[in-house]
């Protein structure tokens, strides 16, 4: 195996109390061929003597202390990049923790199978380092098409940084969701994405004060949005809702696969959030739960309407009249250009 270096980019703002974990997780990785880049954001508790230190004793170390707080993760994690020399970037929050051998396996992986974007699985812990219970192993199998649905690629992520140099890079604009947005610049330049599999390489801790717990749900939401419809028009791709009595999962998939957001309404037909997070047909599991099956169908409609903004319409087979009535009040725009289009 060759032996390419790695940088490691992590951005710090209070988090004196995490720090020492962090840093410890580095210092006894198996992988010696790294670098790690700090870039704190004006912290006023004691992480500047705890960087400072940790520099001194470690030569792989580059401490970077912003004077003034920008409050912006992404203008960090970009300004750790610029300094970066690695062949690899790897981003790993403060206050997680890697296991040992998390970066010699992802480089083992990513050289053996030349892949430009590769990540592992994870387990989530409280602020105490104690795993939640029910422990919950994050990771699954890269699929194209799913990740314009959601950031479902979990730590710990690491890219080349000539597929980096390809995109925009960290999107200073968004306070949540801008590595969302940078896997989702990779996608679009390269396939060569890959997972390692289902052993756990990192620790992510959970805080309630941290930025992705505290952020109000509304914004972060618009944000989202706002990430995945840049992403169609990159794409010259669409939102698209697919309508039929029973759900065609290769349509789907065809459709998808172009690089399209497709959501799925089906009046039979089992949920399958693997597929599509938007995916609202009528489960069977209980269906004593749905006694009023049209409150129900209902329901499911105003939620489809709610979440995205639908530009394209594809009918799936045959047509209820219940659903085709539906469809016409809820989307009546997105059904006058179908058939203005034919």
């Amino acid at each position: 195996m060759n032996n390419p270096l790695v940088s490691i980019i992590t951005a710090n703002y209070n988090k004196d109390q995490y720090l020492p974990d962090m840093l410890q997780s580095i210092k006894r990785q198996l992988y010696t061929n790294i670098e790690h880049i700090i870039v704190d954001d004006g912290s006023t508790d004691s992480s500047h003597s705890l960087l400072k230190e940790y520099g001194e004793k470690n030569s792989y170390t580059k401490i970077i202390i912003n004077q003034n707080n920008c409050g912006c993760v992404a203008k960090l994690r970009n300004q750790a990049v610029r300094v970066s020399s690695g062949k690899y970037i790897m981003n790993i929050d403060s206050d997680d923790i890697l296991y040992s051998d998390a970066i010699i396996t992802l480089v083992e992986t990513a050289e053996a199978k030349n892949l430009d974007l590769i990540y592992g699985s994870m387990i989530y812990i409280d602020k105490y380092g104690s795993p939640y219970k029910p422990s919950k192993l994050v990771g699954s199998k890269y699929q194209f098409g799913y990740l314009i649905k959601k950031m479902f690629i979990p730590f710990p992520r690491m890219y080349k940084r000539k597929i980096f140099d390809l995109t925009f890079g960290y999107n200073e604009n968004l306070h949540i969701a801008d590595d969302w947005d940078l896997y989702l610049q990779i996608e679009e330049k390269t396939n060569r994405i890959g997972w390692n599999g289902k052993r756990p390489l990192f620790t992510y801790r959970i805080i309630e004060s941290s930025l992705s717990n505290s952020a109000d749900k509304k914004r972060f939401q618009k944000e989202r949005n706002s990430v995945r419809q840049a992403a169609l028009i990159r794409r010259n791709a669409r939102n698209i809702l697919v309508i039929g009595k029973y759900f065609d999962k290769n349509l789907y998939v065809n459709l998808a696969k172009k690089g399209n957001n497709i959501s799925s309404y089906s009046t039979h037909g089992k949920q399958d959030t693997e597929l599509n997070q938007f995916i609202l047909g009528t489960p069977y599991k209980n269906k004593k739960k749905y006694q009023y099956r049209i409150i129900n169908e209902l329901y499911k409609i105003i939620q489809l309407k709610k979440n995205i903004h639908y530009n394209y319409l594809v009918y799936s087979g045959k047509q209820s009249l219940r659903l085709t009535l539906m469809i016409i009040v809820f989307f009546p725009l997105l059904v006058i250009k179908k058939f203005l289009i034919r």
